[in-house]
């Protein structure tokens, strides 16, 4: 009777070892998605400031191409139009703190929730064998 209480005794023990291992397990995959979301974020940001200081460059680019070749439907309202709209686009007269709230807000989490988003990443994988 007392080896039997002892096994079950045991037996629980055992469990509650497990339950506690992935509950350390989950715990660990939840930081980890934290770490990477924030890496991300600091990506992006960085990537948009990049592209910012390179906006004249960008900008002539693009004034260029809208001359060669003015029928693209991108460039349908015409070539001011296009560079201003271009310009607005890398938010110039926000702050790099402002921007960094920006990035996160309006770029990573309304692109995050969005059905489209989701779509083109299935798309990647499925037909350029790009892992999500």
């Amino acid at each position: 009777m007392m080896l039997m209480l002892l096994l079950v005794l045991l037996l629980v023990l055992l469990l509650v070892l497990i339950l506690v291992l992935i509950l350390v397990l989950l715990l660990m995959l939840v930081l980890l998605r934290l770490v990477t979301s924030l890496l991300q974020r600091r990506l992006v940001y960085k990537g948009f400031l990049a592209a910012r200081q390179a906006m004249q460059r960008i900008r002539l680019l693009v004034s260029l191409s809208v001359d060669v070749n003015p029928d693209f439907g991108c460039y349908a309202g015409g070539k001011r139009q296009v560079l201003q709209s271009l310009e607005r686009r890398f938010q110039p007269d926000l702050s790099r703190l402002e921007l960094r709230t920006w990035c996160n807000e309006e770029l990573i989490d309304i692109a995050h929730d969005a059905w489209s988003t989701w779509i083109y990443d299935r798309y990647q994988n499925c037909c350029l064998g790009i892992s999500l």
